[in-house]
């Protein structure tokens, strides 16, 4: 995007602060927005209507949410938004979405280009849900966390740059935290995973698609 279709998009985005604990939307309320987050950590979240919780995603910064497909389709947000830590974010009100994709095509593109990459994963996911083991969900999830939220810390390792406990793995891939754990004790054992000073994971990555399939 050149500087001129910034200057001339950026009058429609409004800036939020958004403080820790904060719902940003809940689910089924009316779609009026997409969200640009910048800094913070928000946990996208459904409940069901005895109040069980299943993880959806966990946004660190340079996200995008809701998926710009309920948009067009749904008009109501398909889950909740809450801010784990303070967050700046970018909004874009409903009204306005469609007025900029059409008058910036960079702005088409990138959003374009986000729904494929969801699309893929998306696919991925199911594939993995449908034919592979829950050790082989497990190992992919944490190759997802790693391409979207890691660091390298050396050729072959990254480490994820938030902690995450085995329940919140286990709601990100709709497996038991039971199974999770077992998974992770047999990776730690391998030393396919290995834990800075700080809880946060280090992904030995090449062995870890290895033992998705992967090369």
């Amino acid at each position: 995007m050149t500087t001129d279709e910034f200057d001339e998009i950026f009058p429609f985005f409004h800036y939020i602060r958004a403080k820790k604990n904060t719902y940003l939307f809940k689910q089924h309320e009316p779609l009026d927005g997409l969200y640009f987050l910048i800094h913070g950590k928000i946990k996208i979240f459904k409940t069901n209507s005895q109040g069980k919780e299943q993880l959806v995603n966990l946004y660190y910064g340079k996200d995008i949410f809701p998926h710009i497909g309920h948009y067009f389709h749904t008009k109501t947000y398909p889950a909740n938004a809450l801010t784990l830590q303070d967050a700046d974010i970018f909004a874009i009100s409903a009204e306005h979405i469609e007025q900029l994709l059409l008058k910036t095509p960079a702005l088409t593109m990138y959003f374009l280009q986000v729904m494929g990459e969801k699309v893929v994963d998306l696919q991925n996911r199911l594939e993995e849900k449908l034919l592979g083991t829950t050790a082989e969900q497990v190992t992919g999830l944490l190759i997802r966390l790693a391409d979207r939220h890691g660091h390298p810390v050396s050729d072959q390792k990254i480490r994820l740059n938030e902690t995450f406990q085995n329940t919140d793995l286990a709601n990100m891939i709709g497996i038991t935290r039971e199974t999770v754990s077992r998974t992770m004790t047999a990776l730690y054992a391998e030393e396919v995973l290995t834990k800075d000073e700080k809880g946060r994971l280090i992904i030995d990555m090449p062995r870890m698609k290895k033992l998705t399939g992967g090369e």
